[in-house]
């Protein structure tokens, strides 16, 4: 019992993580889009990470000047797709933060933070509809607690108790 419960929580943990991390690109993507500078940024270098599973994440460095004449060097997380059109001294277009010019998005690059969201939406239901059912399960009065013993047919022993 005590095991379902904890796999229950994990089930919670993940989803509302999940859903946090898609509010969260949400609103980059939100400021992005509202206070986001754009500008061309020279390309110094790219590349690649791979995780444990097989999958590649690709970053490319960027050099551009932001709205205070400052010279800013960052990486940015790219698709596939993007990296390999991107070679170091070429140009991009890129949006960044003026607030924080190290936020960057390469243009062409979006991220939907609505997969996050809806599977940590779902994640977080089930495990409160699991945790529902195993309190009811708990605290449910039983059946035969509240059926009285039925009188043995006649002819019939009584049972043995």
């Amino acid at each position: 019992m005590i095991g379902r419960l904890l796999f229950v929580l994990f089930l919670f943990l993940c989803g509302a993580g999940l859903f946090w991390s898609g509010m969260s690109d949400q609103g980059l993507n939100d400021r992005l889009a509202k206070e986001g500078v754009a500008t061309n940024a020279e390309v110094t270098g790219r590349s690649t990470t791979k995780k444990r599973k097989g999958s590649r994440h690709y970053y490319v460095t960027v050099r551009f000047t932001d709205v205070t004449s400052s010279v800013n060097t960052t990486s940015a997380d790219v698709p596939k797709e993007i990296y390999d059109k991107l070679a170091p001294g070429g140009t991009v277009g890129v949006r960044y933060l003026a607030s924080d010019p190290n936020i960057v998005r390469v243009d062409g690059h979006t991220t939907s933070p609505w997969i996050k969201k809806v599977f940590g939406a779902l994640l977080v239901l089930c495990a409160a509809a699991a945790f529902y059912f195993f309190v009811r399960r708990l605290f449910r009065p039983r059946i035969r607690d509240f059926i009285p013993p039925m009188a043995p047919p006649p002819g019939m022993p009584p049972p043995i108790p």
